[in-house]
């Protein structure tokens, strides 16, 4: 019975038009009603009969501080627990309700408090013949129970009480002691973040630190929050995912859900996570990673509004933190310094570069790191040339066709310094190569133009430049 084939929306709106015609079911309260029922079809019949006495939807769901728990909540959990006695029976249907599966949670959450051993598969069994909603093969509840009597436990009341916090409580010690013994592998922040067994734990924790206690899981989440900013989407989404179940616990837990779950907004975002860093929140192992991962999306944000010399300041503080084993946040860093020095190499037309001493030093830091990133080798070309320094410039922006012999942009540039020295033949050489590459290429036809300019061939230069204006007509 529990199995049965959830209703769909349309199925639910005419299930409530039969039972209760004369009460009109919008659609979002037929949303509402879909969502809270989850289609079960039991749970949509004991929603309907509520429905039909007159009572207000948010008695039904309990969406509202009024109605705290939901009487379909209540109704749905009294049937699944309607032939449940024994105190210690009740006490092992919440376990498997919460403990959702994970069998060594579920044994750290039924152990006799004087600590002997009992046999779980035996109680496993015991409970599957003496109770429909128990599947003892994957030690939980069937789906339906088990989403109701979670709800059911998440009360207020409930929550706090002593069998429930006991029961939660026990799962995160061991959830504690799961990731004291993954993290004897897994040493770095990167290791553990890109780790799937890691990530789930720390999820895990978060979850049932929620039960217990709301600041407790916040000081666990926030520091996680910063570390999937540089290493893991996945642990990032999860963590939202975990924070939705519980966000309508206060309205601060609410106000930081909404806060994280809006990466657009990094304004908002970073003063948060800035005021929780003041208060110590990312203290402990590996602190100076974390705020190194806080100085460069701080340093980010200011390239994006353009406040360039900030932004170079935040990123220097990141090399200060930088973990010595780990490449992910390195590798992030040396993107943010390539965009900064294109944006200081063309600070207002971007076929005009301007040389500066800052893209240099930074530069010379990103190839120390990574000899083979092409970009930064041609960014360091046009520097160089834009500086006069003709033949380093010609070494840099080879080695940088050298790592890709596709790269367009890199082939104009060696052709620019070729036109600055008057080797017209090798800049002209220079420019149909780009052209090979990137036949749309404004800067090889241009280029171009200017070879022809130079050697007196006005016709020739004259269409050149119209193909380039032709690709972009900024040039």
């Amino acid at each position: 019975a529990y199995q049965m084939r959830p209703l769909a929306i349309e199925d639910i709106r005419t299930y409530f038009e039969v039972s209760a015609p004369e009460r009109e079911l919008s659609n979002a309260e037929l949303e509402t009603l879909s969502r809270v029922t989850r289609g079960i079809p039991l749970a949509v019949k004991e929603a309907a009969d509520i429905w039909k006495t007159g009572a207000p939807l948010a008695k039904i769901t309990g969406d509202s501080a009024e109605f705290a728990t939901g009487q379909l909540v209540q109704r749905m959990t009294d049937r699944y627990l309607q032939h449940v006695v024994a105190e210690a029976d009740k006490q092992a249907i919440f376990a498997l309700s919460l403990a959702d599966g994970d069998v060594e949670l579920l044994r750290a959450m039924l152990r006799p408090e004087d600590g002997s051993s009992f046999d779980l598969e035996e109680l496993l069994r015991r409970m599957e013949r003496d109770y429909a909603s128990v599947h003892a093969n994957r030690a939980r509840l069937h789906d339906d129970p088990a989403v109701f009597i979670r709800e059911y436990l998440q009360d207020n009341v409930r929550r706090t009480g002593q069998r429930v916090k006991a029961l939660n409580g026990r799962a995160v010690e061991a959830l504690r002691a799961r990731l004291v013994t993954m993290e004897e592998e897994l040493v770095t922040l990167e290791e553990r973040c890109t780790d799937d067994d890691w990530i789930q734990a720390a999820l895990s924790l978060g979850h049932y630190l929620f039960w217990i206690d709301e600041a407790e899981a916040w000081h666990w989440i926030i520091p996680r929050c910063v570390e999937s900013m540089a290493y893991s989407p996945d642990l990032g989404n999860g963590l939202l995912e975990v924070i939705d179940d519980w966000k309508a616990l206060s309205e601060s837990t609410e106000r930081l859900y909404h806060i994280l779950r809006s990466p657009e907004d990094a304004d908002a975002l970073l003063k948060v996570l800035t005021k929780l860093e003041d208060r110590g929140w990312l203290n402990g192992q590996h602190a100076g990673e974390r705020q190194a991962i806080l100085e460069l999306h701080r340093g980010n944000h200011l390239l994006r509004q353009g406040q360039l010399k900030a932004a170079l300041d935040r990123y220097a503080k990141v090399e200060s933190g930088l973990p010595e084993q780990g490449d992910m946040l390195r590798s992030q860093l040396a993107d943010a310094y390539e965009l900064l020095a294109h944006r200081l190499l063309w600070p207002s037309d971007r076929y005009q570069s301007v040389h500066n001493d800052a893209v240099e030093q930074v530069l010379r830091r990103v190839l120390e790191w990574y000899p083979a990133r092409h970009n930064a080798w041609y960014l360091l070309g046009v520097n160089l040339g834009a500086s006069g320094q003709n033949e380093a410039a010609i070494e840099a922006l080879q080695q940088a066709i050298t790592l890709n012999d596709r790269f367009a942009a890199a082939h104009s540039a060696l052709g620019n310094v070729y036109i600055a020295l008057n080797r017209h033949d090798e800049a002209q050489a220079a420019y149909d190569q780009a052209l090979t590459v990137d036949p749309s290429s404004s800067r090889g036809h241009g280029g171009l133009g200017a070879v022809h300019q130079a050697l007196g061939h006005p016709e020739q230069a004259i269409a050149a430049y119209e193909k380039a204006i032709e690709s972009d007509t900024q040039y």
